[in-house]
């Protein structure tokens, strides 16, 4: 049943028939008593009653945000993880973007990506917008957007050029996801630094050499590079690969495993003319051959259990501290 204990804050018919692009933004502000509230697409069905395909509940009290779908009164499974905390307060203005992608409904809450939600219906059952809790409503919009995030170049940072002889910073702390802008590319002769520290129970963590910063339509990555800690194998794996269209390539695996929990690191990706090389704190990891063009990479993204001190490009190969 409905949780009719919740007010109802909005409720309108959709303006048209979701398909691939359509953006729902939902803005707002939440009352200071708010415990949680609830977005929702929905359905009638044959029954009389009223099927959710998404319904996005951030908890407020709990600080974490359910993702569910409910077909003829039985909800389906929760879905709770995700690689950012939920950023919504009390007392706070909100906005939320629902975007439809191929497979799954991408959401950002104020304006970083926070979770995907695969399709449960089909897209042509979802007919209204409702939204339930303490929240009030001041304005929802109905768009089209072409990719996710809708293109602003503003927002995101650049990755600046190394200074001689400067020094690194570590006690600056940058927030993943971390995505970077390299404003003249990537050039044959070139040399990508990246450090950080290790979590001390880490999972996995990556990172993507790519030609734009739009999570759909997905971009094509040159480079990536995943580091994965005690795999169901019980090994640690160093993975490289690259994405082409909606394709990975075959998996290449370094024998030798340079990370530790808890210590810090320096990546430097140098360009050669076709191939990427990859130094783990001044010792060669591996090399990766590129197929094609390489003149496409403008967008750093890194996600995972890391801590990431700084990022930023030489326009020669550089030596390393030892």
């Amino acid at each position: 049943m409905r949780n009719f204990q919740q007010p109802v804050a909005y409720a309108e018919d959709l303006p048209n028939a979701l398909a691939k692009g359509s953006t729902i933004v939902v803005s707002g502000f939440i009352h200071p008593d708010c415990s949680r509230f609830a977005i929702n697409l929905t359905s009638p069905n044959k029954s009389g009653d009223v099927d959710i395909p998404l319904h996005f509940n951030p908890r407020l009290d709990r600080h974490y945000i359910v993702r569910n779908s409910r077909k003829r009164g039985r909800w389906d499974e929760e879905e709770t993880a995700s690689a950012v905390k939920s950023n919504l307060e009390r007392n706070k203005n909100f906005e939320v973007v629902v975007f439809v992608a191929t497979e799954e409904f991408l959401i950002s809450v104020n304006g970083v990506h926070f979770c995907g939600f695969s399709f449960r219906f089909p897209l042509n059952t979802c007919k209204r917008l409702e939204i339930e809790g303490l929240v009030d409503v001041s304005r929802v919009s109905f768009k089209n957007w072409s990719s996710y995030p809708e293109d602003n170049p503003e927002r995101i940072p650049r990755i600046e050029f190394a200074k001689q002889d400067e020094e690194a910073v570590t006690s600056q702390i940058l927030a993943l996801p971390y995505t970077g802008n390299l404003p003249e590319g990537f050039e044959e002769g070139w040399q990508l630094e990246i450090s950080g520290r290790i979590k001390l129970l880490p999972h996995s963590f990556y990172i993507n050499l790519q030609d734009g910063a739009q999570l759909w339509p997905h971009p094509i990555i040159f480079l990536h590079l995943n580091p994965r800690f005690n795999t169901s194998a019980g090994e640690n794996v160093f993975i490289r690969n690259a994405r082409y269209g909606d394709q990975w390539g075959p998996e290449e695996r370094t024998r030798m495993f340079p990370f530790t929990p808890g210590s810090p690191f320096t990546i430097a990706i140098r360009r050669g003319f076709d191939r990427l090389s990859i130094w783990v704190d001044g010792q060669l990891s591996g090399e990766f051959k590129i197929e094609g063009q390489l003149t496409g990479i403008n967008t750093v993204y890194i996600q995972g259990d890391i801590v990431l001190y700084e990022i930023f490009m030489h326009k020669k190969y550089v030596e390393f501290n030892k």
